[in-house]
């Protein structure tokens, strides 16, 4: 297990997790910028705010604010559409949160400086991480140039789906490189959920908890890594990403890599499957 040096800030340190803000040792010494990691394997009962802080902070409507991972797509809502050597996924936008993030992104595809880049981070039943403008797994240059703001919503989780930012292990250190929360519902309960149950129910708004139930995903990731987008179409392909064989260092045996990435507008008649809601389902 890859060793954390620090903190996140917000959900991380009010369950009491060390979720890898920073690099291990080793990553350090070869130059590589910090990632969201796995969760750790014991769980401490420590809590460092209190719940009602918490709650105040991270969720001011307690959890009956709008979730816009599962909002059904609207017609004309943008979307790219993300070719990589495995196939293709589809991602819709959350500029109503996180507009730094989204025009970066943009920005960053439009002018192909994510073309014939690497997923050079995959780690099954978690995520895949990819973006990296340079393919070091060290570059973090944002299209400005430098990094840009955390932009943190209750209403844009690290459900499985869910398209967002990496980081450097402190705030407002986003760049170029991205992560797609893979982790399944069934991944979540068998890998941390009976470790995180108590203290969710303490501190998590039964409607928050209810989503991670059904969809999924990596909530120990919230409010420490900005949330931009959602995989609405094509989650067999990221499975498939996530799937593949890796070295010591997670990266890819043989290099997955992403082709394009396209921008159109969402229409019901082109894409029936995704009309009714774009939020992924648990996998099968």
């Amino acid at each position: 297990m890859k060793k954390p040096i620090c903190l996140a800030t917000s959900l991380l340190l009010c369950l009491g997790v060390l979720c890898g803000c920073g690099n291990s040792e080793e990553e350090q010494d070869s130059g590589q910028e910090s990632q969201p990691a796995q969760q750790q394997e014991e769980v401490s009962d420590e809590v460092t705010y209190s719940d009602n802080a918490f709650l105040q902070q991270n969720y001011p409507t307690r959890g009956t604010a709008e979730n816009l991972n599962t909002r059904p797509l609207q017609e004309g809502e943008e979307i790219a559409i993300i070719t990589t050597s495995m196939g293709e996924f589809r991602v819709r936008f959350f500029p109503e949160v996180a507009p730094l993030a989204v025009e970066n992104f943009k920005s960053l595809a439009s002018s192909g400086r994510y073309n014939n880049t690497i997923f050079f981070r995959v780690i099954n039943n978690f995520m895949i991480q990819g973006g990296d403008t340079t393919n070091t797994g060290s570059g973090f240059d944002s299209y400005a140039g430098g990094t840009f703001a955390d932009e943190f919503s209750e209403q844009a989780l690290n459900l499985r789906g869910a398209l967002c930012m990496a980081n450097q292990g402190t705030p407002n250190t986003n760049g170029c490189q991205f992560y797609v929360v893979q982790a399944p519902q069934e991944a979540l309960v068998s890998n941390i959920w009976t470790q995180l149950r108590e203290k969710m129910d303490r501190v998590y708004p039964d409607a928050v908890k209810a989503l991670y139930q059904t969809y999924g995903g990596c909530p120990w990731l919230d409010f420490s890594y900005t949330v931009f987008g959602q995989v609405y179409q094509g989650m067999e392909t990221v499975d498939a990403i996530a799937s593949v064989s890796t070295n010591e260092q997670d990266k890819p045996d043989t290099d997955v890599v992403i082709q394009s990435i396209t921008f159109s507008t969402y229409t019901a008649a082109q894409d029936p499957a995704a009309a009714s809601s774009a939020a992924s389902a648990p996998a099968a």
